[in-house]
């Protein structure tokens, strides 16, 4: 384990892992670190940041190495509900066609109908030189990616850590306010009585995209008519 370089601080490549000692307000979490694991992804709503998983662990032994950062439990940073799956969408593409394409592709949700979402968008900066040297790099591995994880179409639909709240503590509050609610399942979204009702908004929600679609198609159809005339 080694101080993050400058080198390595502002390169971010796939596989590079690191870690940060906890530092948020919940003591309990007092003395475990947040594992940092970069994707190599880019995103196309923010090209500077950074797409990365993020692990717990209790300690840091001496010797890091792939098996013992495959048993860190990976932390599900968003959830979102099953009828949500199809978003955002391609308003170049029918509304039918998104579901078509967008079908094929096989999800996850649980009992309550959650789909759990394990990328996070890391908006780095330079001047985040708080958070870049609090880093420890624990090297570069290829990590076994999370077990029924949903991927959103766009990075748009991830969790996303702006560059101002990238101090230790501001991050480690943010990281493990999420870890409380999704992984210890805190959340709201876990009761069965608040996911039954809000399930069926968002299902009533994404089926008023067809009638939007189908009014926008009579409109573009007036107008394409006037113009013939």
């Amino acid at each position: 384990m080694i101080l993050v370089s400058d080198e390595k601080k502002y390169t971010w490549a796939k596989g590079e892992t690191y870690a940060l000692k906890n530092n948020s307000d919940n003591v309990e979490y007092n003395g475990k670190y947040i594992i940092i694991y970069c994707t190599g992804k880019k995103s196309k709503n923010d090209p500077t940041g950074k797409i990365v998983y993020m692990k717990i662990c209790e300690s840091l032994p001496n010797k890091i190495d792939k098996e013992f950062l495959n048993n860190c439990e990976y932390i599900c940073t968003k959830i979102d509900w099953y009828e949500n799956r199809f978003y955002p969408l391609d308003y170049k593409k029918s509304i039918t066609q998104i579901v078509e394409e967008r079908s094929k592709k096989t999800y996850y949700p649980d009992d309550n109908g959650i789909l759990y979402i394990y990328e996070t968008l890391l908006a780095i900066r330079p001047s985040n030189k708080d958070f870049l040297e609090n880093l420890i790099y624990l090297g570069n591995f290829e990590l076994d990616p999370p077990q029924k994880e949903f991927i959103p179409w766009e990075s748009v639909n991830i969790h996303w850590i702006f560059n101002f709240e990238l101090s230790p503590k501001t991050f480690s509050n943010n990281i493990i306010g999420q870890y409380e609610n999704n992984n210890l399942k805190k959340s709201k979204m876990f009761d069965k009585t608040y996911s039954k009702e809000q399930r069926k908004k968002a299902k009533e929600a994404f089926e008023y995209n067809y009638e939007i679609e189908k009014k926008r198609k009579m409109f573009l159809e007036l107008l394409k008519s006037k113009k013939n005339r």
